[in-house]
Order: C-alpha cells, then structure tokens, then sequence
C-alpha cells in the first residue's frame, strides 16, 4: 500500500511541477507580449505562445486530482468545462502560434485550419456543456 501510495504522489508531484511550469512560462510570455505591445514587430506570436503555454499548464492542473480535490467546490464544478474547453481549443491556440511563423499561402492554410478547430472546439464544447459527455463515440 506504502509503495502505491508513494508512486501515486509521485505522478501529482509531475502534474504539479509541469502544469506550474508551464502556466508560468505562459504567463511570462503574455507579460513580454504587453510590454513590447508598444514597439512592434513579434508581439502576437508571444500573445499565441503564453495563451498556448497557459492553457496547457491549466490542463496539466486540471489533470491532478489533488489540487482538484483541495479546491473549493464551486470551483470543482468549473473542472470538467475548463478540461473540455482546453481539450478542443488548445489546437486553435498553437495553430495561430505557428500561424504567426508563416508567409504566403501556409499563413493562410493555417489560418483556415485554426479557424475549422475553432468550430470544432464550438460544436464539441457545445456538445459537452448539453449532453455531458466529453467525447462522441
């Protein structure tokens, strides 16, 4: 039981550690993004990259049923929307990071393909917020 119990820490230590990591990282990138929103060129790849790494560190949270449980319960409710609202839009985040890499025609195929994940992310999330269900079959 001793050894169970320590292995599963250790996974929530993990979830703990990276999903902090990488909300931070994001944050920090979204900070870079306001600062230099004054002088110019690169500031919405920053914006794209912090919204993309904060979401993924939220997801990485979300995922440790340790943090989930100390939580209070109006916000425990809120968990299985932000996990599906994450789940589907986190494509849309990197997709316009990436976006902002491009020239030419990819800049605009990524740009059609972000905006197809947004509508799949609508409908999905949409889904989700009427039936429960996280995933159709």
């Amino acid at each position: 039981m001793d050894s169970q119990l320590q292995t599963m820490l250790a996974g929530q230590v993990f979830l703990l550690f990276s999903g902090t990591s990488f909300f931070i990282v994001g944050l920090a990138g979204l900070a870079v993004a306001a600062i230099r929103r004054n002088t110019g060129g690169g500031v919405r790849a920053f914006v794209f990259l912090g919204i993309w790494s904060t979401m993924y560190g939220v997801q990485r949270l979300t995922e440790c049923s340790t943090l989930v449980t100390i939580l209070p319960r109006w916000l425990q409710s809120c968990v299985p929307y932000v996990e599906t609202s994450i789940t589907y839009l986190i494509i849309v985040a990197a997709a316009l990071s990436f976006r902002e890499l491009m020239v030419g025609k990819l800049r605009q195929l990524i740009t059609t393909l972000a905006l197809c994940g947004l509508f799949i992310a609508l409908l999905a999330v949409g889904w989700f917020v009427v039936t429960g269900e996280k995933y159709t079959h």
